[in-house]
Formats: C-alpha cells, structure tokens, sequence
C-alpha cells in the first residue's frame, strides 16, 4: 500500500472507531490512535496499532488515583492492558472493526477496572492470565495496588518473594530492589 493510501486507510479505521466510541464520551485527539475517557478514578483507553498489513487493538485502564498515591515509588507501574487475540488486516472493512473495538471495550474495560479481580489475575502463575505487557510490569502493579487496596503486607510479602525468586527476569529501571526499599520505607511511616 502506498504511503498515502495507507494514511487514507488507517484514518478510515481511526474514524469508524470514533464513531463508535465518542458518543461514549472517549476523546482521541488529533493525530492519535488512541481514545481515553476518564472513569472516575480511572482513565480507561483503547488504541489501534498499524502494521504493514494487519490492525491490533490493545485496551487498558490508568489508576490514575494510585499514580497520585504513589508517584514517588521508583519504577512503578499503574496500568493494566489487554490486546484481545484477534488481530485485523488493513483489508478489513473499518466498520467491522470498529463495532469489534465497540464489543472489546464493552466487555474488559469494566474487568481492568476491578482492581480486586486484577489483583487476582496478577498473583496467577500463569503468565497469559496477568494483564499486563510484562513480567516487570507485574512485579510492579501488583504492589502498589496491594496497598492501595489496604493489603500492605501483603505487598511486601510478594516484593520479598520476588527479590528471592526472580530478580534476573526484570527489565525495568531502576531495579525492584530499589522499588522495594522504597515501598517498605513508605509503609512504615
């Protein structure tokens, strides 16, 4: 596809989507690929990626009110995401793919918000179950919503397991321990 047909086309994809997501208050701004709306303490988003030829939805919720808390925990994270399995072509008809964005947001949205069921999700061995990009961004949601959801100890618990366990699985800067020490020194104040 050529270089301005294949803008022509990704914005055919971006205003379909718009055009089933705004009248449920999401903004996408300009230029973008991703549309947000801010839930009450959480900001919820969705975001198209273009390949060559294929379209891939990833969704996902910000705590934004755990960011606030806890901004000055080194390396933490405070989001979770899904990219539902079915991937898109280009060829596909940007409708199509819009009422499947419609479904997707519809149906997980509402399950990342639910920290006590995310929360479950991440402490799940099985990798496929955590919703999140990565080991290291497990290692550091699961935390900092322990806390927010007033299981500190048991917070520390999982960082002391983790330290022990897995440390060489990490690929967030600065490291977990650095993310730890700080996390135990904010719960003992």
């Amino acid at each position: 596809m050529a270089s301005s047909s294949r803008k022509q086309k990704e914005l055919s994809f971006l205003e379909s989507v718009d055009s089933v997501l705004v009248g449920r208050g999401f903004h996408r701004p300009r230029g973008s690929q991703e549309w947000s709306v801010h839930d009450g303490k959480d900001r919820l988003w969705a975001h198209l990626n273009f390949g060559l030829s294929a379209v891939q939805l990833t969704v996902g919720v910000e705590y934004v009110d755990v960011r606030k808390a806890s901004h000055d925990l080194p390396g933490a994270v405070f989001s979770s995401s899904e990219s539902p399995q079915r991937d898109w072509s280009t060829d596909d008809a940007p409708e199509r793919v819009a009422d499947y964005v419609s479904e997707v947001v519809e149906a997980r949205l509402p399950l990342l918000s639910d920290r006590c069921a995310v929360v479950a999700r991440l402490l799940e061995r099985e990798v496929r179950s955590w919703p999140v990009f990565s080991f290291s961004h497990r290692i550091r949601l699961l935390p900092v919503l322990l806390v927010n959801l007033g299981r500190g100890e048991e917070a520390l618990k999982f960082c002391r397991y983790i330290r022990g366990q897995s440390l060489s699985l990490d690929q967030i800067r600065p490291p977990f321990t650095e993310f730890c020490q700080t996390l135990e020194s904010k719960l003992a104040d």
